[in-house]
């Protein structure tokens, strides 16, 4: 029996693994639009030379510089493609399943919640859409699960060549990846915790040594790069309801329980249902890898609290692209929560449970898009029908937040000559002086993308509303996230 279950388990985690690789390649060849935020770091990416990332970028965009090398690297051998920028985010995705897996092995997951956490992780829209995205967020993925099984799966004692190899290993992670270094303060804490408990000899100089450099490699980042983006008042306005506040009022509290939910939700699911599977095996799976290995909840904790403290500080936002880092650690965790209810429960509470977790799995439903295209704002097939039926003395109004996307396949994409238009009109914040910025022409071309909120539709129809009446709306044409509106101005 046992061994059928085995064997049933390694057929489930073989498909799951292979249908999460699928998963990405497939939505890596659909060659969706690129997007607001990817496009301004494109700019930078394309517009600078390799010496210009190791300081601030433009256009209000962050990226550790060794990422931004290897984009840079990428375009320069395969063109400036969304194929070439999105290559190494989908690499490290795929990579991130494999070291997913690895650890839930090392934490001694097996059986249904193997399966499940491996399939939350494979399907959940947050780390196969950046796996896809021309943006950081998926190598930070893969550099704290790289840095965590590294860490347990150490074998040297703490001698010379262990300070040369971490060392190295940590200053890389660092200039690579932002949040690395709240892993490294877990596995400093991890390797620590070893030599002061005896488990492993060695010199303490060897320990403080690498840990100093980690330090300094960090301080130069943070003092050359990180210190003026975070002192920028646009971003801190941007992030304030991402920042945990120190609980001394009813408003703080409040703000307070509705970023951890937040977390919870990106980790495992936003039903009620998910949220309170994952609470319970959260903290179940917490005490009981407390009871197990008191280190390695030290390797796992660690990142989780200090990019908490630091939250509180205002120097680390809590939005979800900045904590999919360590979100895959919980999920671990929940595995573990979830492996000890089935043992402990009997058979009726292991079929309810099993419905729960069935529920909860099926809020991640990626799988769906191996045969449903994924686009979040198709601006290329919004400038297609433009050029369809473009007119000689047409004019194109291109609005504020689809400037981005819309530079990048006028000015920079390889097929740049299909998204030519003249004259361009550039929309802008303020809309008080939008009339007068448009020229006198027969027709008018209306284009907006990017439109994934209520505020930004918004935003549109008053845009229209006030080009209304200067010119009247012949006909309109949507798809997804965007909107293109043809008016007569004569």
């Amino acid at each position: 029996m046992r061994n059928k279950q085995r064997i049933y388990e390694k057929i489930g985690i073989r498909l799951i693994l292979g249908l999460g690789v699928l998963l990405r390649i497939v939505i890596f060849l659909q060659n969706h639009s690129i997007q607001l935020d990817e496009a301004n770091l494109v700019r930078n990416i394309i517009e600078k030379p390799f010496g210009n990332f190791f300081q601030s970028l433009d256009y209000q965009q962050y990226a550790p510089p060794l990422f931004l090398v290897i984009e840079k690297a990428n375009t320069l051998l395969f063109g400036p493609s969304e194929y070439a920028l999105r290559l190494f985010p989908l690499l490290v995705g795929i990579g991130s399943l494999f070291l997913f897996y690895q650890l839930a092995k090392k934490l001694s997951i097996g059986g249904i919640s193997m399966l499940f956490v491996l399939f939350v992780f494979s399907f959940s829209e947050y780390y196969w859409h950046y796996a896809n995205e021309a943006k950081q967020y998926s190598s930070d993925v893969f550099i704290s699960l790289l840095l965590t099984y590294l860490a347990l799966t150490e074998k040297r004692n703490f001698d010379v060549l262990f300070a040369l190899k971490w060392s190295a290993i940590g200053i890389i992670a660092v200039w690579s990846s932002m949040p690395a270094v709240f892993v490294l303060a877990g596995v400093g804490f991890y390797f620590f915790y070893q030599y002061w408990t005896g488990e492993k000899t060695g010199k303490h100089l060897h320990l403080f040594l690498t840990g100093g450099l980690w330090l300094l490699a960090f301080g130069v980042y943070y003092f050359s790069i990180l210190q003026s983006d975070m002192a920028d008042n646009h971003l801190q306005a941007y992030h304030r309801e991402y920042f945990l506040k120190l609980p001394l009022s009813i408003d703080a509290i409040q703000q307070d329980i509705a970023i951890l939910l937040r977390l919870l939700t990106t980790t495992i699911g936003h039903t009620a249902i998910a949220l309170g599977v994952g609470f319970v095996a959260l903290i179940i799976g917490s005490v009981s890898l407390l009871r197990k290995d008191k280190k390695a909840v030290l390797l796992i904790f660690a990142p989780v609290f200090s990019v908490l403290v630091t939250s509180v500080l205002h120097k680390y936002s809590l939005i979800p692209r900045l904590t999919l880092f360590f979100t895959p650690l919980l999920l671990l965790i929940i595995g573990l929560g979830v492996q000890l209810i089935f043992t402990k429960t009997n058979r009726w509470q292991k079929i309810i449970f099993g419905l729960l977790l069935i529920a909860t799995a099926g809020l991640h439903d990626g799988i769906k898009h191996l045969w449903q295209p994924y686009n979040i704002s198709d601006i290329k097939s919004a400038l297609h029908h433009i050029q369809e039926e473009w007119q000689s003395g047409d004019a194109l109004f291109v609005n504020h937040e689809t400037q981005p996307a819309f530079y990048y396949y006028a000015q920079l994409h390889p097929g740049r000559q299909e998204y030519r238009f003249e004259p361009v009109v550039l929309g802008s914040w303020n809309t008080d002086n939008l009339l007068q910025s448009i020229p006198s022409v027969p027709r008018l071309w209306v284009l907006h993308s990017h439109l994934i909120s209520q505020t930004a539709r918004h935003k549109r129809e008053t845009e229209i509303n006030i080009l209304s009446r200067k010119c009247k709306k012949q006909k309109e044409w949507k798809d997804v996230g965007v909107g293109v509106v043809l008016m007569s101005c004569r």
